[in-house]
């Protein structure tokens, strides 16, 4: 059974065209919502990456999108919880980390490295030319 709605994938081209065409070398990351109604119980978040259910989904998605599996990130919602849940906050602490340490990796990468960037047809940016 797939986990992965058929729409989806009846769009799966536009969206690999679409994240062909945004990317310029910047990784793409899917944010995969609501995994504890795939399978994983909210007092056991702590856990989450380790279930089977969740590494499944993530390869669906990961081959659905086109981007890497370390790419896909596994969150849970908080639509039933009436305080915070100290798991879910770190696991989406985590998460809003890598992405803000990928976005660092990018600009080191390219604007400190001395390459230009197209930001538009109108305007560049070159090293710390801002």
């Amino acid at each position: 059974m797939r986990l992965i709605k058929k729409q989806t994938w009846k769009y799966r081209n536009r969206i690999q065209r679409m994240l062909f065409t945004v990317s310029y070398g910047v990784r793409q990351f899917v944010v995969v919502t609501s995994i504890d109604e795939i399978g994983v119980p909210n007092s056991d978040m702590i856990n989450a990456y380790k279930y089977p259910c969740v590494r499944k989904f993530c390869k669906e998605v990961s081959v659905v999108f086109g981007v890497d599996l370390l790419h896909v990130i596994p969150v849970s919602n908080y639509f039933d919880e009436v305080a915070p849940n100290d798991a879910k906050n770190v696991m989406s602490l985590f998460n809003l980390w890598r992405v803000f340490n990928s976005t660092k990796e990018y600009i080191e990468r390219r604007w400190l490295k001395g390459e230009t960037i197209m930001i538009s047809k109108e305007w560049s940016c070159k090293n710390n030319n801002v």
